[in-house]
C-alpha cells in the first residue's frame, strides 16, 4: 500500500507538471494543482464559484477554463442539481468530484482505504464519490445524471445524492449511505416524491439486500 501511495503521488506530480502543459498549452499548471487541492478539500459539496475565486485569486473565467479542462480530461465529474421550478428554493450551484477516489485519498497521504474510511471529514464525501462513479458507468443508457437539494423554510432539507433520468417521465431517486446500517431520512424520502421517482434506491457498504 505504501508503494501506491508513492506511485499515485508521482503520477499527479507528473501530470501537472509535465503532461497538462503538452495537452493543454494555455493552461497554468499552477492554478490548475492549486484547483485541484481545493477541490480535493471540497469533494462532493455544493460549489460556490465566487468563493474559489477568493480563495484562489483569480478570475471567474480562468477558473471556469480550468474546470472545463478537468472534465474534459476525464479527471473531475460535474453534476448538476436537478429543478423541476427553478422559482423555488432548490439548490442551484452545481458539484464537482474527483472521479479517481486512489488519486483523491493520495491528496490526503492516505495509503489505503481503511484510512480515509476512518476520516471522518472525507469518508462520506470518498465513498459517495466512488458510489456516483460507478453506478453512472452502469447506467450508460440514461440521458442525465444530477442531484437534488432543497432547503426548507424550518431548516429542513430534502436531498438524494443522485437522480438517473431515464427519460422525460422515468427517474431514479438514489441515496448512497456510508455507514453500515443503512437508513433513509424523512428528507430522502420527501426528495423521492418531489422528483415523482418510479425507482428508489439505498446504496451502502454493508453485505445485505434491504427493501
Amino acid at each position: 500500500e505504501g508503494e501506491s501511495l508513492i506511485w499515485r503521488r508521482s503520477y499527479i506530480d507528473a501530470f501537472f507538471r509535465n503532461d497538462l502543459p503538452l495537452i493543454e498549452s494555455q493552461s497554468e499548471p499552477d492554478l490548475v494543482r492549486r484547483f485541484w487541492r481545493l477541490l480535493s478539500a471540497w469533494q462532493g459539496r455544493d460549489f460556490k464559484l465566487q468563493k474559489a475565486c477568493r480563495s484562489l485569486r483569480t478570475g471567474e473565467d480562468k477558473l471556469l477554463a480550468v474546470i472545463a479542462l478537468l472534465e474534459r480530461l476525464h479527471m473531475i465529474r460535474k453534476l448538476e442539481p436537478w429543478m423541476s421550478n427553478p422559482g423555488k428554493r432548490q439548490t442551484a450551484s452545481p458539484r464537482y468530484l474527483i472521479r479517481d477516489s486512489g488519486l483523491l485519498h493520495a491528496e490526503y497521504n492516505f495509503a489505503d482505504q481503511s484510512e480515509a474510511m476512518a476520516n471522518a471529514t472525507l469518508a462520506g464525501h470518498s465513498w459517495e464519490a466512488f458510489a456516483i462513479e460507478c453506478l453512472i458507468g452502469a447506467s450508460t443508457g440514461a440521458r442525465d445524471h444530477c442531484f437534488f437539494r432543497e432547503p426548507g423554510s424550518t431548516g429542513q432539507v430534502d436531498e438524494l445524492d443522485l437522480v438517473v433520468e431515464d427519460s422525460a417521465t422515468s427517474r431514479w431517486a438514489i441515496e448512497i449511505k456510508q455507514g453500515r446500517t443503512p437508513e433513509l431520512s424523512a428528507g430522502n424520502r420527501r426528495a423521492a416524491n418531489k422528483i415523482g421517482a418510479q425507482k428508489r434506491i439505498l446504496v451502502y457498504r454493508g453485505p445485505d439486500r434491504v427493501s
